[in-house]
């Protein structure tokens, strides 16, 4: 049987002078060395989208279900390839991780990292995440 915890999350989003912060509450439950915390997004442009952030030992994940389908994986100096998908089509989003940093423990913690994103091949920003979870 898998724990899961009610948690609350802050995200902060940082792109070339472009700050975001969002709040959410979700859930963290635990799969064998995964740490899984799930949300359903809150802005009126995702629609109805649930967003997973999966932590593996040596890498992070975002993947969205629901009215956008994505997935985006990030590995310390390494190119991946993802994808961002509406009811409009498909975009190729790769992305090259400068840097992660995850502490958690006990349901609560930190996860940081910054990338940089290519649309289509295209270079679109280096961006800096984090997310800040706290039990609710």
């Amino acid at each position: 049987m898998t724990a899961t915890k009610s948690v609350k999350l802050q995200v902060i989003s940082d792109c070339e002078g472009q700050h975001i912060e969002q709040q959410f509450t979700g859930e963290w439950f635990v799969k064998g060395p995964h740490n899984y915390i799930r949300y359903s997004e809150t802005d009126p442009n995702m629609g109805r989208t649930v967003t997973t952030i999966k932590v593996e030992p040596e890498q992070i994940r975002i993947i969205r279900h629901g009215d956008i389908q994505s997935e985006q994986t990030f590995v310390l100096q390494a190119k991946r390839i993802g994808f961002y998908q509406t009811a409009q089509g498909k975009l190729e989003l790769d992305t090259f991780t400068h840097s992660i940093k995850v502490e958690l423990k006990d349901f609560a913690g930190t996860l940081a990292w910054s990338y940089d994103l290519y649309v289509s091949g295209e270079l679109s920003g280096t961006y800096y995440l984090s997310a800040t979870i706290s039990r609710a």
